[in-house]
């Protein structure tokens, strides 16, 4: 990985936050939005670049707008996903997450589907930790 990672997912879709983004990837709550603070347009939610909503029921999140995928553009980290009850999702037909320009690999921590990484470079990274899955 280009920069340390750190996982922060206590029960079963606490929070989770990424390191080395700048600032951090907070879901607060479990059917809160989560905000990406320091991070420009990198993250694309319901086409306003804000948040995004996250399911109270921890059943995924999903983009919006355009049909546009939940991506990390140009940011040359990898996006770090925990706790979360079941798969996290991109818009766009069910597609997997996916790093766009990022050239690292994706992380998924305690999923219950698998993290696909579609042309980062790097090879999709599955860790079998449990973060209370």
């Amino acid at each position: 990985m280009a920069r340390a990672m750190l996982l922060s997912g206590a029960g079963s879709g606490d929070a989770f936050v990424a390191a080395g983004l700048g600032d951090a990837l907070v879901t607060a709550g479990l059917g809160d939005a989560f905000v990406a603070a320091g991070l420009g347009d990198a993250l694309v939610a319901a086409g306003t670049g804000d948040a995004l909503p996250a399911a109270s029921s921890g059943d995924a999140l999903v983009a919006a707008g355009a049909g546009d995928a939940l991506v990390t553009a140009g940011l040359g980290d990898a996006f770090v996903a925990a706790g979360l009850g079941d798969a996290l999702v991109a818009a766009g037909g069910g597609d997997a997450l996916a790093a766009a320009g990022s050239g690292d690999a994706l992380v998924a921590a305690g999923m219950g589907d698998a993290l696909v990484a579609a042309d980062t470079g790097d090879a999709a990274a599955g860790l079998a930790a449990d973060m209370g899955d």
